[in-house]
């Protein structure tokens, strides 16, 4: 599979899981939304491709590691001023999310990602940071980001 068929079943997956939070994730290259316009008022998932590199596996055959970002984004609704419990309130599910979407692609968990019958596999799921903390205050937006390296091998 190359870079869009990658995100494109990224997208599948997410829209076929079952998470405590409703989205509908929608596959971008440049995801960006204006605050101001009410674009974030709900939760956006987004699936990016990324990087990719191809190196030789055995004597005939070659390996494929292929990055996919999903970007978790959301307008925050609490005040700058709002109380510590009203801040943990609206972000802690948002966090879950991440954490959730997470798992559903760890590569300890074989049946929650289908690359029909390819050769493939998740071999790393990375959130680092788990979310952007300089956003939390401006533009008061949640971003949170998690990166698949999925694994292809040909012959």
């Amino acid at each position: 599979m190359n870079a869009i068929q990658l995100a494109d079943a990224v997208v599948t997956a997410l829209n076929a899981g079952s998470f405590s939070a409703a989205f509908v994730a929608e596959r971008h290259y440049l995801p960006r939304f204006k605050i101001t316009k009410g674009e974030l008022a709900t939760l956006r998932v987004v699936v990016v491709p990324g990087a990719f590199k191809i190196e030789r596996f055995e004597r005939a055959g070659s390996q494929r590691d292929d990055q996919v970002t999903i970007g978790i984004l959301k307008k925050l609704d609490v005040t700058r001023t709002a109380t510590l419990a009203d801040q943990l309130a609206e972000i802690d599910p948002l966090i879950t999310t991440c954490e959730e979407i997470a798992a559903y692609f760890s590569p300890d968990d074989a049946g929650a990602f289908s690359f029909n019958g390819d050769d493939g596999e998740v071999s790393a799921v990375e959130a680092s940071p788990l979310y952007a903390a300089d956003q939390l205050e401006n533009p008061r937006q949640f971003t949170g980001v998690i990166v698949l390296t999925i694994e292809q091998y040909t012959d």
